[in-house]
């Protein structure tokens, strides 16, 4: 899965440029099929590449939200005092409220820490951390949607599981 190959690239990142360590995974909407997908196949290719247990750690929010995004930050900090090495959100509106709060504290964000989300944006080019997001391609989802919506209305009552596909794409992510 894409999930499984973004948290491979993450760790294998991190691992070459010395910063493997405490690996956080944010997500908004767990009971969402895409995001509990994301966030096993999160825990599987970690186990699959031995990162220690005490290194994975989920906080599970809501909503995919700016305001949950600040929350989750503001509560991981409360209880482990320093940032992970890797940070992933199941979105871009909890990346910007992670990015608010962190921005607000007197260590703001540092360019070491390796982020990742799921959904693109072009803004996030003026990042200057490692990142990695999760472009889906939309246009076909959108059609798909359509394609199945007909159907149902046509009686044909059992539409078609799809996955969409997606790509990752990288940001300062040179050794």
């Amino acid at each position: 899965s894409t999930s499984f190959a973004l948290t491979e690239k993450l760790f294998n990142f991190a691992q070459q440029t010395k910063r493997l360590g405490k690996f956080l995974f944010i997500a908004g909407n767990p009971k969402m099929p895409s995001i509990g997908a994301r966030l096993d196949a999160f825990k599987h290719a970690l186990h699959q590449l031995n990162a220690e247990p005490k290194n994975i750690e989920i906080i599970q929010v809501d909503k995919n939200q700016f305001a949950e995004g600040v929350k989750a930050m503001e509560y991981y900090l409360m209880n482990e005092k320093s940032l992970p090495k890797v940070l992933i959100t199941s979105s871009i509106p909890l990346l910007q409220g992670v990015m608010q709060f962190l921005k607000s504290t007197p260590e703001g964000v540092p360019e070491s820490l390796i982020l990742a989300t799921f959904d693109d944006h072009s803004l996030l080019d003026f990042l200057q951390n490692p990142i990695c997001s999760v472009r889906q391609d939309y246009q076909t989802m959108i059609n798909t949607a359509f394609e199945e919506m007909n159907k149902l209305l046509s009686g044909k009552l059992n539409p078609l599981h799809h996955t969409a596909k997606m790509a990752i794409i990288e940001r300062n992510m040179t050794l």
